[in-house]
């Protein structure tokens, strides 16, 4: 059955995905927490991720049309993402992305890297949801990882992205939890979808939901491993290194995408990573995994996939 997500969640999982705290830092490499991990997964269904009109990151759009009243995005481009989601989102209705990424995550990520006692807490909301949950993690550095996947509203990207803090959190006299982020970062690997430039994002979307429940499966999939490989690759001494020398930033092309960073590594499949400065810093990966072309016989012809 299709999951709605409730405006307070939808809120809420805004307000935890952007700027939550005042200049918080870069994460520090290796990270160090001695708390239980918080594997935070909220999502059930895509996400459609929907620019801002204003300045700003993109609003992520899940299942609620409306919910963001008096934000800076246009009510009608929201409404036309929802309507051309839906049918990719009946694709995808027996895909659960909470198992899914969970076992991925605890079967590939780096743990030794990451985390001084590998213990997991797995949680479904978010951590500002939790605000006052006395059963929370308390104490400092209090490693969150909170992932979620998207499509983006012209229909030829699809990604997993992991947000990464660090948090002091603590019990404050008169009870109530206090919580606050010191550091923070974005994964983000993307999956290109190489459709005619001409299309309108109605027909990319058909297009895409014509690729059907197993590629489109696969596809998230692929990316739920590529964000990982980011993760575990920002652990690794030649990357931390290259963090740490900084580079000059500059304007790639990735396959007809533009991409504002620094190169600092290469994926397994041979992709280059990009680190991309901002508030949170972000380290992002992208792979032209699958291509289709539009046939106005066939409507949608599978053309390969990248190596």
């Amino acid at each position: 059955m299709k999951h709605l997500i409730s405006i307070i969640t939808l809120a809420a999982f805004l307000t935890t995905t952007t700027a939550h705290a005042k200049n918080p830092k870069d994460l520090p490499t290796p990270i160090v927490s001695s708390v239980p991990m918080e594997l935070r997964i909220i999502q059930r269904e895509i996400y459609v991720e929907v620019p801002n009109n204003g300045a700003g990151a993109a609003f992520l759009i899940g299942g609620v049309v409306g919910a963001l009243a008096g934000a800076a995005i246009n009510k009608a481009t929201v409404a036309g993402a929802e309507k051309r989601v839906s049918e990719i989102r009946n694709q995808l209705i027996d895909y659960n992305f909470q198992k899914q990424f969970e076992t991925a995550f605890r079967e590939k990520a780096n743990m030794q890297a990451l985390h001084q006692n590998q213990e997991i807490k797995l949680l479904h909301t978010t951590y500002a949801a939790d605000a006052g949950d006395k059963s929370a993690s308390i104490g400092k550095n209090v490693l969150v990882v909170q992932p979620s996947y998207l499509i983006n509203n012209k229909f030829d990207q699809v990604s997993v992205r992991i947000a990464v803090w660090l948090m002091d959190r603590e019990i404050k006299s008169n009870g109530k939890i206090k919580t606050r982020i010191t550091n923070m970062r974005n994964f983000k690997y993307v999956v290109l979808l190489d459709s005619n430039d001409k299309d309108s994002a109605t027909e990319t979307a058909k297009a895409v939901a014509e690729l059907g429940t197993d590629q489109l499966v696969t596809i998230v999939d692929r990316s739920i491993d590529g964000a990982i490989e980011l993760f575990n690759l920002s652990m690794t001494a030649d990357v931390k290194a290259q963090l740490a020398k900084g580079g000059k930033i500059a304007l790639y092309d990735v396959l007809g995408e533009q991409v504002r960073g620094t190169i600092i590594a290469k994926t397994s499949d041979s992709h280059d990573v990009f680190f991309q400065r901002g508030s949170p810093q972000s380290i992002n990966g992208f792979n032209n995994f699958m291509s289709f072309s539009r046939s106005s016989e066939l409507g949608i012809n599978v053309a390969g996939s990248a190596p």
